[in-house]
């Protein structure tokens, strides 16, 4: 009779512990912002000599990839960026691009190398008569801006870059 007894209490509290860490798996733990400044605060940003840029990160091969394609426009003071496991010679171009660039390539929260101006291609071009982008040395990430941000902004290679509300 004891048998009878015990096994639907088991079954019952394998049914509620199951619950329970179903119930803590799909709880939100993002916090709620309280208010439009905290959630602009705490947007990851770049900073390169007093300037400070928004920026979306693309972290994943996937958002690699897509970067900034297909987009009308890049609003004044934003940027994407790109970020790298580990140390890359990474090669870049502006397939699917709608607006002109800046590409600011890192190395060690150096500024590496500017590809100041380059030019979005003309809709359909081939994938062959793209124009590549190359760094020059390994890099850890870069950054694409609005074309002639670097030069508005006295951007320069040597250039020390502080990210904030971001960590690799």
């Amino acid at each position: 009779m004891t048998k009878h007894i015990l096994f639907p209490i088991a079954i019952t509290a394998l049914i509620i512990v199951s619950l329970g860490f179903l119930a803590k798996k799909y709880q939100s733990t993002t916090p709620t912002p309280t208010n439009k400044n905290q959630t602009e605060e705490q947007k990851p940003k770049v900073k390169i000599n007093n300037t400070e840029i928004e920026v979306e990160i693309a972290d994943t091969p996937e958002k690699r990839t897509k970067g900034l394609s297909g987009r009308d426009s890049l609003d004044q003071n934003k940027g994407m960026l790109f970020v790298f496991p580990k140390e890359s010679m990474a090669t870049f171009w502006m397939k699917d691009m709608k607006f002109d660039l800046d590409i600011i390539w890192i190395r060690n929260l150096k500024i590496a190398k500017i590809d100041k101006k380059a030019k979005a291609p003309k809709a359909g071009t081939p994938d062959n008569k793209l124009t590549l982008y190359h760094s020059e040395e390994l890099i850890d990430y870069v950054l694409e801006v609005n074309s002639g941000f670097a030069d508005k902004n006295n951007i320069k290679i040597g250039d020390k870059v502080e990210l904030i509300n971001f960590q690799k």
